[in-house]
């Protein structure tokens, strides 16, 4: 997975500060660590990707027994620079890692049901090719998110 970068516009994220992917077919397997905690161990020569977005938020809804996983964030970006990755990732089902501001790091996703992605262009193009794209992850899933095991990043990152 390549990194996503926004175009610098001096702003900072609101919400969350980062959003770590991979997709399920880089996956060896998911652990689960203790009651609320999982570790994702990578197949060789595979990594997580990293969108820098200017805001990211998510959301973990219980309702009727499954949970509504939604993972929002804006990029802006020169029109047209991301969209031929865009299209490729619409084929592929992630794992998204999400740090939030108390540094605590979510994974959001397994192997049997992943999450799925959908870009969309928004609004009109901004002073010097700028443009905005909003990136969805989500997914109705059986069980909620958990935390990240960062005990074994040297395999992870």
């Amino acid at each position: 997975m390549h990194n996503i970068t926004k175009n610098v516009t001096g702003g900072n994220m609101t919400g969350n500060r980062l959003i770590s992917l991979v997709s399920t077919d880089e996956i060896d397997n998911i652990t689960l660590i203790g009651i609320n905690k999982k570790r994702v161990t990578l197949k060789l020569g595979c990594a997580f990707g990293k969108i820098e977005a200017d805001s990211i938020e998510f959301s973990c809804r219980e309702e009727d027994g499954n949970y509504n996983i939604e993972i929002f964030c804006r990029l802006v970006s020169t029109l047209g620079q991301h969209d031929s990755l865009f299209n490729r990732m619409k084929q592929k089902r992630w794992i998204v890692k999400i740090i939030d501001n108390n540094n605590i790091t979510w994974l959001a996703g397994t192997l049997q049901e992943p999450l799925h992605f959908r870009p969309e262009h928004i609004g009109e193009d901004k002073p010097a090719g700028q443009h905005c794209y909003e990136l969805f992850f989500w997914r109705q899933s059986t069980e909620p998110l958990f935390v990240f095991d960062t005990s074994g990043e040297a395999n992870t990152e």
